[in-house]
């Protein structure tokens, strides 16, 4: 008989994430069940609802720690953008791959359609304190503003963008292109008049 392995709380909480990200990427956000999870840690049901409480609990815990990875990566992108390192372009591209790639968008939407706003609270917290510490520097740029517009596209480009895209006849990458000048027109209008 195989023994199983003794975790921290911490640890079965680290692994318990770690599988249900990977779900969400290999097999969608259905396949997040604690009968499936437990399963691949080797650990009952009922460990897995001591450590988060509820299913959604769950969810809401994957929710938040891939809502803190991206908007650190965003974060990064961001400032190396304002330290002329970067493109808007590579902005955008970040945050439709962490919304697309990540699974982000798809865990967001499945979590909206079930109905758990509850489990959106972490992420939309991170996204706020992402807008707060961005335009911290200048408040009079739209970064709320471009914040907003670049992740609602996001989410449905992840959602649909290949198959409209397609279907249009479009280049996969054409909503990107169309959300960097959008993001651009944001700006340029945020930028005061030059003087005659």
């Amino acid at each position: 008989m195989a023994r199983r392995k003794r975790r921290t709380s911490e640890g079965m909480r680290t692994d318990a994430i770690i599988v249900a990200r990977r779900l969400l990427l290999e097999e969608g956000p259905a396949a997040i069940t604690l009968k499936a999870i437990s399963s691949e840690l080797g650990v009952s049901n009922d460990t897995l609802l001591d450590q988060f409480g509820s299913p959604s609990g769950l969810v809401a815990a994957l929710a938040a720690e891939m809502a803190m990875r991206v908007t650190i990566e965003i974060g990064a992108v961001a400032q190396r953008f304002r330290a002329g390192e970067t493109s808007q372009r590579e902005v955008v591209d970040h945050v439709f791959d962490a919304f697309d790639g990540e699974g982000v968008g798809r865990l967001l939407s499945w979590i909206l359609l079930s109905g758990d706003g509850a489990a959106l609270e972490p992420v939309l917290r991170r996204l706020h304190e992402l807008v707060t510490d961005l335009a911290g520097e200048d408040p009079s740029l739209p970064v709320a503003e471009a914040t907003a517009f670049l992740i609602s596209t996001a989410v449905g480009d992840a959602l649909l963008g290949a198959r409209i895209t397609e279907t249009l006849g479009l280049r996969r990458d054409s909503v990107r292109e169309i959300s960097t000048n959008q993001v651009i027109a944001l700006y340029a209008g945020a930028r005061p008049a030059a003087a005659d």
